[in-house]
């Protein structure tokens, strides 16, 4: 009872730690730093009405709002309407000046409406800088589930815009003392095909002076601001990133966003060969592109972290005139990152992941050619439960998707594997995830005998290994997956082989799934919130790849087992830790 008691009060302690590495800090109202209040009254105003890009009174509203705002802070000589004039468009302002009219032609842009951004800069002693963009058009109307939605645009991307007005703000205090520029880029006719950005990122006189490009959106109202998508060779631009306080992101996320449906105003800058970062709230996707993003759900700890992240690295950014190299950013390879524990962010290179991969590899071979001499390997129950980690894979993605496809055939939603808006789509995830591990529990018990139980760990151990080697040398991005189990795997084996002590044994045990939960409870919750119930057969497989290593030791009736096995060497080991 007393270890039962333990194993429970271990997984809980790490689910509750491991969400505090994804929990939004309190507001802030430091008039001196950044204040959350000055953030919640734009919002109020940009969320006031609908204003896509065809709500031309509203639209225009919030395009005025920003040219004043942006006037007040840092000099109307400072700010720019920047006008591209489509052929499509039936009715052109008169005594406007239009620029990139030849941009507008070479792209293909051809609507019947105006696209225009507002650019505004604080100068600093280099005109190279930063680009801060955010998109001030709301979702217009849309069929969403045979109705049509339109959004107030108090998240997407009221957020954006908000945030970026405050960053002006405070940093228009310190703009003689900036060595580098900064740029904030409210863009147009993002909804609609991203043209605003599309424009903006074929303009070479700003394109000239940008050597690092934010983009700030939001997917949903509440949760976590997530640090999603970067550019590639990221080393030196996720250094950076590491100023952010409480920073949230995980390196397998631009695996996951390149399948997604979803752009941003991030892809055409990316497209340019810019580096950059891009940010988003991930959570509620029922309030995305619908009448319920207003002002009314607004979620004051999301406006924080965004605030709490991006102050830092534009701090960091504008004081250092380091940066002020245009090919600065230019890395050498990619940086693999995740959350461990609250404040503790985890960066290392993509070279030192393979180095880690190819090392845990060699011990593992080292420790079952030792044990092999020694006459203590069973290759053939090895090889039996390396095909039954992958029968538990097939089966918990299999139940996963009936799982999505009936929540969405009751809620007479359309299917999508990254788009099922569902009503607590959170507890149907845990469920689901609870009912697979009591399946394989019992799977264990009736499968796994207590001789075996060794070979099933090994077996185990070896799948992660050999994927944390695949990945770090192809999708590097996602070797952290494999690697945060396959390490305290091999480490457990080792200990098992050559550690006397039964608590030393225990220890290792408990630390292992502590750090697996950990990092894992976080992340899955993370990956539902951005594909949703649609990818569930993704979180269920992911859910059991990461825990299979335990999966053949933690369950019911172990010691009776060992007991009844008993002089054979692998029982007594179970029988010892257990």
């Amino acid at each position: 009872m007393i270890k039962k008691l333990t194993l429970a009060a271990t997984v809980l302690l790490a689910v509750v730690i491991g969400f505090l590495t994804i929990a939004p800090s309190n507001m802030s109202f430091d008039d001196a730093g950044y204040n959350s209040k000055n953030v919640l009254e734009h919002l109020q105003v940009i969320s006031d009405k609908p204003h896509s890009v065809t709500d031309y009174e509203a639209h225009e509203e919030v395009r005025r709002y920003l040219l004043k705002t942006a006037e007040d802070y840092v000099g109307a000589e400072n700010v720019a309407e920047r006008n591209y004039l489509t052929p499509g468009n039936l009715n052109p302002t008169d005594g406007i000046e239009y620029v990139g009219a030849d941009l507008v032609e070479a792209n293909g842009v051809d609507c019947e409406y105006d696209i225009r951004n507002v650019l505004a800069t604080l100068p600093g002693k280099s005109e190279t800088g930063v680009l801060l963009v955010a998109h001030y058009d709301s979702r217009g109307n849309i069929k969403r589930y045979g109705e049509l939605a339109k959004s107030y645009g108090a998240g997407d991307d009221g957020y954006g815009v908000a945030t970026l007005l405050e960053l002006m703000r405070y940093f228009s205090q310190y703009k003689s003392g900036l060595e580098n520029s900064v740029y904030f880029l409210f863009t147009d006719s993002e909804e609609p095909n991203m043209y605003g950005s599309l424009l903006e990122s074929q303009n070479t006189e700003l394109m000239n002076k940008v050597n690092l490009v934010i983009n700030v959106e939001a997917r949903g109202m509440n949760g976590a601001v997530y640090m999603f998508e970067t550019s590639k060779k990221n080393n030196k631009v996720m250094r950076l990133f590491g100023k952010a306080n409480d920073p949230v992101t995980y390196s397998v996320a631009p695996a996951v966003y390149s399948v997604m449906t979803n752009y941003t105003d991030f892809t055409n800058f990316l497209a340019v060969g810019k580096n950059g970062l891009n940010f988003s709230t991930l959570d509620d996707i029922n309030d995305y592109h619908v009448p319920d993003d207003n002002y009314a759900n607004v979620n004051t700890a999301s406006l924080q972290h965004y605030g709490e992240q991006l102050l830092p690295i534009v701090a960091e950014y504008v004081s250092d005139s380091k940066y002020s190299d245009m090919s600065y950013f230019d890395g050498t390879h990619d940086a693999v990152f995740f959350n461990f524990l609250p404040g503790v962010f985890v960066s290392y290179s993509s070279v030192a992941a393979v180095i880690l991969a190819v090392f845990l590899a060699l011990a593992l071979a080292g420790l079952i050619v030792y044990r092999a001499i020694k006459k203590q390997f069973d290759f053939k129950a090895w090889g039996k439960y390396i095909g039954f980690v992958f029968i538990g894979l097939i089966a918990s993605a299999a139940v996963g998707l009936i799982v999505s496809l009936a929540v969405a055939r009751l809620g007479g939603y359309p299917w999508s594997f990254v788009n099922v808006r569902s009503a607590g789509s959170d507890w149907i995830l845990v469920l689901t995830v609870v009912a697979i591990f009591a399946a394989l529990h019992f799977a264990a018990k009736r499968f796994i005998s207590a001789a075996d139980l060794t070979m099933s760990a090994y077996a185990a151990v070896t799948v992660q290994v050999v994927f944390n080697v695949i990945t770090s040398v192809a999708l590097s991005g996602a070797s952290f997956l494999f690697l945060i189990v396959s390490l305290p795997g091999v480490i457990y084996l080792a200990a098992g082989q050559f550690v006397k002590s039964v608590w030393g044994k225990r220890t290792v045990l408990y630390v292992s799934l502590f750090c697996a939960v950990c990092v894992f409870a976080p992340l899955i919750f993370s990956l539902q919130c951005a594909m949703s119930i649609g990818g569930l057969a993704a979180l269920t497989a992911l859910a059991y790849f990461s825990f299979s290593v335990a999966l053949p030791m933690l369950h019911d009736e172990i010691r009776g087992r060992a007991a009844e096995a008993g002089t054979d060497e692998t029982a007594d080991l179970s029988a010892e830790i257990y």
